[in-house]
């Protein structure tokens, strides 16, 4: 809103709030600099799914996935009841369902592939996805340990692991340091997805336990 209001492209790069962080307000933030309107995250949010959904069934046939089974796979996770709930009420999780799908893509290039850079954009996707969502912490720990397994063996195992590493502490580490310039506190994940992390669950009604 506050983009979409000044139109000034350096409001994008304002002090970001630790309830949210610095990434789904920024994606949000270009979306209404580039298209100021009501409609422009909605469009984005819209975009983002559908490509989503393409981007999972490339992942899961590149895993050895049949293509029915593929894209029956697929057809239940388009048709799952809460996502007429988030397009309405959770605005970012197409965007980050995007992110898991591409991120889907990239280890299995990353496993595939003998260039490193690959193992290094996907420790930046990683270390983005988990700033966007503390609760995918485990998920981005389990990349980590699958990466150590299935890498390929001696030093292509030790490279793409520390390439992978060298990108998620590019993308995540700033925003700790940051965080602990400013409040002299170590923070490591916005405080919206940290909550839900050590919480575990949302119940309606326990105010007292949210704050």
């Amino acid at each position: 809103a506050q983009v979409r209001a000044d139109g000034r492209f350096a409001t994008l790069f304002s002090t970001p709030s630790l309830w949210k962080g610095p990434v789904v307000p920024f994606v949000f933030g270009l979306c209404s600099y580039l298209a100021p309107s009501d409609w422009s995250v909605l469009v984005f949010n819209v975009a983002a799914f559908a490509l989503a959904a393409g981007c999972f069934y490339l992942g899961f046939c590149s895993f050895g996935l049949s293509r029915p089974a593929a894209l029956l796979a697929l057809l239940l996770w388009v048709l799952y009841w809460p996502h007429h709930m988030i397009f309405g009420y959770y605005y970012a999780e197409p965007f980050l369902a995007l992110v898991l799908a591409v991120l889907l893509l990239l280890t299995r290039w990353t496993l595939s592939g003998k260039r490193p850079y690959v193992a290094l954009l996907t420790g930046v996707v990683s270390g983005v996805l988990l700033l966007a969502r503390a609760p995918f912490f485990f998920g981005v720990c389990g990349l980590l340990v699958f990466l150590w397994y299935h890498g390929g063996a001696g030093s292509r195992r030790r490279r793409v692991v520390a390439c992978w590493v060298a990108g998620f502490s590019l993308a995540f580490f700033p925003w700790t340091v940051r965080n602990f310039l400013t409040y002299q506190e170590v923070i490591p994940f916005t405080t919206e997805g940290g909550k839900i992390l050590f919480q575990g669950t949302y119940l309606p009604g326990d105010s007292v336990t949210m704050n």
